[in-house]
């Protein structure tokens, strides 16, 4: 894991897209980076851990692989996990619940942040 590790770092130092690295502008697409809208540093170094990581993983497996499936890609690796990691099977009303609550909580947020843009206009102005 040094070598992967230690190539890992080379790519993440160069500009993103880069076509080199196993593609490493898919590869930050594929692990979460650039869908990721912090709004606290806390959440935002937790978020980029979990995507070095997912990276890491990537990569030690592109490496591993690349003599057997020299065109493994990022999204590859994804599907495969997806296939075949444990996971619960989820009702389509449990997806629909879900996704009502992530909207709740995203607006309620939405909305705490006008209010206390409109109290910082009162206050300033």
């Amino acid at each position: 894991t040094g070598d992967a590790q230690i190539h890992l770092v080379e790519c993440a130092g160069r500009a993103i897209g880069t076509a080199s690295c196993t593609d490493a502008g898919t590869a930050f697409s594929e692990s979460g980076l650039a869908d990721y809208q912090a709004r606290k540093w806390r959440s935002w170094h937790h978020h980029m851990a979990l995507v070095f990581m997912a990276m890491l993983f990537m990569l030690e497996e592109w490496i591993l692989q690349k003599d057997s499936l020299p065109l493994l890609s990022c999204a590859d690796i994804e599907s495969l996990l997806r296939s075949f990691l444990p996971r619960r099977d989820v009702a389509q009303d449990e997806v629909l619940r879900q996704m009502e609550k992530r909207h709740r909580k995203q607006q309620a947020a939405i909305d705490s942040q006008y209010r206390k843009q409109a109290r910082e206009q009162l206050v300033s102005g």
